[in-house]
């Protein structure tokens, strides 16, 4: 049996082309899933890098960018919540040269603005609550050169709840492995 933190975090590399100003194509990749037996407080790891670009014009005539959307949907008992849009990294390369090796991470968002008459209230995100987690990331080459520009993006999600204390541990019980340090 698989632990079931096995799928509270993950890693991929996605292809996201460049398809035109008009036609934008979306890459995705399902990054987590969390199906907790109880509501927890859960702190979050997001990361994102371009490890590298294919450009057909050499060197690149335009300016380059590439975004990355974290989106959750989050849930206790019978009710769920989407947050498209949760995290948001913009990749940008100027003229002349390119995306490849810019790294994004976080482990705090701005959430959205709540008063938008009140300009110095901030809503920074470290930690949510929820029973249920499901993460998607988007990534969007918004701007490139010609059709046949693309970049290969790594991206990785973690979540962790912040108190680990499992109801079945104080009857002995470990269906993770728990016990064995995962031998």
């Amino acid at each position: 049996m698989q632990a079931p933190w096995h799928l509270w975090g993950n890693s991929q590399v996605i292809t996201c082309p460049y398809t035109g100003v008009f036609a934008t194509t979306t890459a995705t990749a399902q990054l987590a899933k969390v199906s907790y037996a109880r509501p927890d407080t859960w702190a979050f790891h997001f990361f994102a890098s371009i490890q590298s670009t294919k450009s057909a014009v050499q060197p690149p005539t335009v300016t380059k960018e590439l975004q990355v959307h974290f989106d959750l949907m989050i849930g206790v008992g019978r009710s769920s919540v989407q947050m498209p849009d949760f995290e948001v990294y913009k990749f940008t390369a100027g003229l002349g040269s390119t995306l490849d090796g810019q790294i994004r991470y976080s482990t705090t968002v701005n959430g959205p603005v709540r008063d938008p008459d009140i300009k110095t209230v901030t809503n920074l995100i470290s930690r949510f609550s929820a029973e249920s987690i499901q993460c998607q990331a988007r990534a969007v080459y918004t701007r490139g050169e010609t059709h046949d520009d693309s970049a290969q993006v790594f991206l990785y999600a973690a979540f962790t709840p912040m108190t680990h204390v499992r109801p079945e541990w104080i009857k002995q019980e470990f269906p993770g492995g728990e016990d064995t340090n995962g031998h």
